[in-house]
């Protein structure tokens, strides 16, 4: 048989395992047909409840992130993130939106909740800069090149003259008008315009 009792020398469990009683010193006598066998002290202790901080990088691209510090409890903890992603205390290449965390002690069974919002931080896209060089004698050897930077990457150029040309740089063009409107890979999509002209020149 088995007899728990705690340091005052009251009774608690007579069973093999001492469940749900509170930090202390507790002693565990162990008898058969009434003989005294052995007797052995535990000490549990009284783990500080879990907490958790976290560090966010908000979302530019695909590229936020959370990264918790848990402290509190046994210090073996289980990370266990929705939506879905690895057991780990950090994770990056976040898209914006809400994120949960719950935290399992796993030595003490207990868990810890939290809730976390990764913002959408996308820079302005933006043309910074165009180099227009005007078709010579008729040749059709006029040429635009913009430069483009901001939103999220890859960028998709539509230019008024020719749908299918997908480049910030064109080449071999006649005199003209020509507008190109530029898209970005981010959620909901960056766009902006420029309008350009190739003079004709003798």
């Amino acid at each position: 048989t088995y007899s728990w009792a705690d340091s005052n020398g009251n009774e608690v469990a007579t069973t093999q395992n001492l469940l749900g009683v509170g930090a202390g010193t507790y002693i565990l006598t162990v008898s058969c047909d009434g003989e005294e066998v052995c007797t052995v002290s535990e000490t549990i202790s009284n783990f500080p409840d879990l907490t958790i901080t976290e560090t966010i990088t908000n979302a530019g691209c695909g590229t936020g992130s959370i990264s918790v510090n848990v402290s509190g409890g046994s210090g073996d903890y289980s990370y266990n993130w929705d939506p879905a992603q690895a057991d780990a205390p950090t994770i990056s290449g976040l898209d914006a939106g809400n994120y949960g965390l719950t935290v399992t002690d796993n030595v003490r069974g207990c868990t810890k909740t939290a809730s976390f919002e990764v913002l959408n931080e996308v820079s302005d896209l933006e043309i910074t800069s165009s180099v227009v060089v005007d078709e010579s004698c008729e040749m059709g050897n006029g040429r635009i090149s913009i430069t483009v930077s901001g939103g999220c990457q890859p960028y998709t150029f539509t230019w008024s003259d020719d749908a299918t040309a997908n480049t910030p740089m064109r080449d071999g063009l006649v005199a003209g008008n020509y507008g190109v409107t530029v898209t970005d890979d981010s959620d909901p999509e960056l766009m902006v315009t420029g309008s350009y002209t190739v003079e004709g020149t003798e």
